[in-house]
């Protein structure tokens, strides 16, 4: 048996062997990742002949390979990693690391291809932030001798919050673990060990980059792709008439029809043809050139440093008098337009921050009001309750009690029948007729108001759900508009703030009258007091009319009268049971059912209010981001400019010698 125990044994263990072997023979006959551009540029153009899929290939790859540097971003220093190799290696960028990237594996792939840099409207800065540097760059790309555009950082992802779930053991306090202590414990037979931790969940929102890969942002209509991307240089709005910076800084949302009616020969695909042959330096001048006479206000970073690259470029190496003489004028007409471009950035900044700055001390109002309304909500919805069994007593033990009274009089004074119609003569009798009058038209107003007292207390529960679903779906269309990254301005930002508050008001008055509704009195049941009282009053002038014309049947005008209170008083009484059993209902769902409801609403508030602080330290951080790097990016420019003019100079004077 021995001998067999083994022989088992060793088989088993071959089995398992065996099997981990074919399991990891499978794992590395899978497809691997490439390990470098090389193996990428095999692996997308293997067996694909058509130029369009090969395009396709190497966008989905970038779009879900290739991570947006949200870091770097929000740095504000100068970008780096932004090579074609470092891409790869890193698996992050920002948007021209994205298009390099993808413009060497298309030009490497046949397709011609090139990098664009220009502007988008920035919702959050302003719509003429155009004004100031490019800061975007996306791809322009060549098919069967037609130009295509596509921004693959845009359909990577987009850059919203992302929740972060941290789940932690915590050691328990003494008193935690009596408070759940039963004496029962002790006469277990079997003791059941007690956990000395507990579990907390801590829920925490980090801003970051969410992959989304998509295609939406290549092979894009012109117009649809103009209203989103204006690039630096007009043909490659790949449109026979383009349109103007101006036209693009003063369109809200999206350029409006009225920029397409436009229709012109410009011949665009030529143009790029003209472009792309290009060498890197002409490129460069061609480039800063149609960027400063693009708008008379677009100082680009992008085309003062290509001016000053340039200069630099043929400048140090050139003898020739006139040549260093033109880079002369090149590096002045820089420092005319660098000074100006800090002026006007230090200018916008100081305008941006203050808006900035009043807009958010307003959302932060909005804010502690809301806050105070939903306070006020809740310490009503804990009070009402209470305030629903009082209000159920003193209809009990008052109204009720009234009303027994009333009918015990009425009782006794006619018994169980009443006239339902006033005795013939009636209008023959003047004054008769106006006090049966007086009576009847107190009859009708009570009737109104017990028709709204039947449902008053039925569609009370319908609107505060109906409220606190509204305010749950405005935080949610808040949040959602946070965690998507679509980072609202402020003037709607402030509007969505104010159906809050409006919201959170509207929920604080149903609770406010819901309690005195059941406090105060009722206008039917006060009027119905009032009408015992004027009845009472006609019974000593019904007796004056029967003194002098005992022809009068006075009775039977008083029965018809007591009838006619007899009547409403049942219906009372309805609704006194009515509400009883309605305030019961409203009792027990404000405890068990709104009272939780409104608890987690609370929660889901403070933690809206904790990302709108959030965003407004972001959008102060990428506002100072934004012109801080400008700036320093500017006074560079402007230091590289007078040193090269210096130096130009001084060479003209030695050749001149």
């Amino acid at each position: 048996m021995h001998f067999w125990c083994r022989i088992f044994l060793l088989t088993f263990f071959l089995s398992s062997f065996l099997s981990f072997g074919q399991t990891k023979v499978r794992w590395i006959n899978r497809d691997k990742e490439p390990k470098s551009l090389e193996e990428l540029l095999t692996k997308l153009n293997e067996g694909q002949s058509n130029d369009s899929v090969k395009v396709m290939s190497v966008y989905k790859w970038i779009t879900g390979n290739i991570s947006y540097d949200y870091r770097s971003y929000m740095s504000g220093q100068p970008f780096r990693h932004q090579s074609p190799q470092l891409v790869f290696k890193r698996r992050k960028t920002t948007c021209t690391g994205y298009s390099n990237l993808m413009v060497y594996l298309l030009t490497e792939s046949g397709i011609p291809a090139y990098t664009v840099e220009g502007f988008t409207h920035d919702f959050t800065l302003g719509l003429d932030s155009t004004k100031l540097s490019s800061d975007h760059a996306w791809v322009a790309f060549s098919l069967n001798g037609n130009w295509h555009l596509a921004d693959p950082t845009w359909d990577a992802g987009s850059i919203g919050y992302l929740m972060d779930i941290e789940i932690r053991e915590v050691k328990k306090t003494f008193w935690q673990r009596l408070k759940k202590f039963k004496l029962k414990y002790l006469f277990r037979k079997k003791k059941k060990k007690k956990r000395k931790t507990e579990k907390t969940i801590t829920i925490s929102y980090k801003k970051g980059f969410i992959s989304e890969p998509r295609t939406d942002y290549i092979f894009k209509e012109p117009d649809e792709f103009l209203k989103t991307h204006l690039p630096n240089i007009a043909h490659i709005q790949m449109k026979s008439a383009p349109i103007s910076v101006e036209q693009y800084c003063d369109s809200s949302h999206c350029l409006g029809d009225l920029y397409y009616s436009e229709k012109g020969t410009y011949s665009f695909n030529k143009q790029n043809e003209v472009y792309y042959q290009l060498e890197i330096p002409e490129r460069l001048l061609y480039v800063s050139d149609s960027s400063l006479n693009y708008h008379p206000l677009n100082h680009g970073d992008k085309a003062l440093n290509a001016h000053n690259y340039l200069g630099h470029f043929y400048g140090s190496n050139t003898k020739s008098v006139s040549t260093l003489e033109h880079f002369v004028s090149v590096a002045d007409t820089v420092l005319v337009h660098g000074a100006l471009a800090i002026k006007l950035n230090k200018a916008e900044f100081k305008k941006r921050k203050g808006a900035f700055t009043k807009s958010f001390g307003q959302e932060n109002r909005n804010r502690v009001n809301q806050l105070k309304q939903l306070n006020y909500t809740r310490t009503l919805i804990n009070l009402n309750p209470d305030v629903y069994r009082k209000g159920r007593d003193r209809l009990l033990l008052k109204e009720d009690v009234l009303l027994n009274n009333l009918e015990s009089r009425l009782i006794q004074r006619f018994g169980f029948q009443f006239d339902t119609l006033p005795p013939l003569g009636m209008d023959t009798l003047p004054e008769a007729k106006k006090m049966v009058k007086e009576i009847e038209n107190l009859r009708d107003s009570i009737v109104y108001y017990q028709k709204l007292e039947h449902t008053s207390g039925q569609t009370f529960s319908q609107q505060l759900d109906t409220l606190i679903n509204k305010n749950y779906m405005l935080m949610e269309e808040n949040m959602y508009l946070m965690f998507e990254g679509m980072y609202l301005n402020e003037r709607e930002f402030l509007q969505n703030d104010g159906k809050l508050i409006d919201s959170a008001s509207c929920l604080t008055a149903l609770m406010r009258d819901s309690i005195n509704g059941y406090l105060g009195s009722r206008k039917s049941f006060v009027l119905l007091q009032k009408m015992d009282q004027q009845i009472k009053l006609q019974e000593k002038k019904w007796a004056l009319i029967k003194k002098n014309d005992s022809l009068v049947p006075t009775k039977n005008y008083l029965s018809y009268l007591y009838g006619l209170e007899n009547e409403l008083m049942h219906e009372e009484q309805k609704i006194i049971e009515n509400r009883v059993e309605v305030s019961r209902e409203i009792e027990s769902e404000l405890k068990y059912y709104f009272k939780p409801q409104f608890k987690d609403m609370m929660e889901y508030f403070k933690s809206i209010s904790k990302i709108k602080a959030e965003r407004q330290a972001y959008l102060i951080k990428m506002l100072n981001n934004k012109y801080n790097r400008s700036i320093r990016v500017y006074t560079l420019i402007v230091a590289n400019a007078k040193k090269w003019k210096a130096n130009y100079t001084s060479r003209i004077k030695i050749l001149t010698q």
